[in-house]
């Protein structure tokens, strides 16, 4: 892809060593993400995460600081998907959204799905299996939902 689609900027991490700053998007896109104001550390000496966003209604999107995983989970943590395996790829994934999404391209849903899906397959190919927060999203720009 040519060019970030999206405006960006640092945003602290406090708590968290080794990690002063994460490079997030600043702007809501669709439903998908929308950033948070300030990021917040959770867990023990175990398990880590940088809460770095929203998504749908009450969906949350952590960064798992020890394996580098983006996950998507309920406010109460009752549930959890796997949506990247890293930031970067997050972000990209995002972009490609943005892009396919903003293109003004005479496509049909499914078809713009397919795309989608491809791309996301080349950045982070876990990132679109059964059930994952991308796999979600593809089927959703299928049925018509971002149209």
């Amino acid at each position: 892809m040519a060019g970030s689609t999206l405006r960006m900027a640092d945003f602290a991490v406090r708590g968290v060593p080794g990690i002063t700053a994460l490079h997030l998007p600043v702007d809501p896109l669709f439903e998908v993400y929308k950033p948070v104001d300030l990021l917040e550390v959770h867990g023990t000496s175990d398990s880590l995460f940088i809460f770095i966003g929203f998504t749908g209604t009450f969906g949350r999107l952590m960064l798992d600081v020890r394996s580098g995983n983006v996950i998507e989970t309920s406010e109460d943590a009752s549930y959890v998907s796997f949506v990247n395996t890293s930031l970067g790829a997050f972000v990209q994934c995002l972009e490609v959204l943005s892009s396919i999404l903003s293109g003004g391209v005479d496509k049909e849903d499914e078809e713009l799905a397919s795309d989608f899906e491809a791309e996301i397959l080349r950045i982070d190919s876990p990132a679109c299996g059964e059930g994952n927060f991308w796999y979600e999203i593809r089927w959703a720009i299928a049925i018509g939902d971002f149209s």
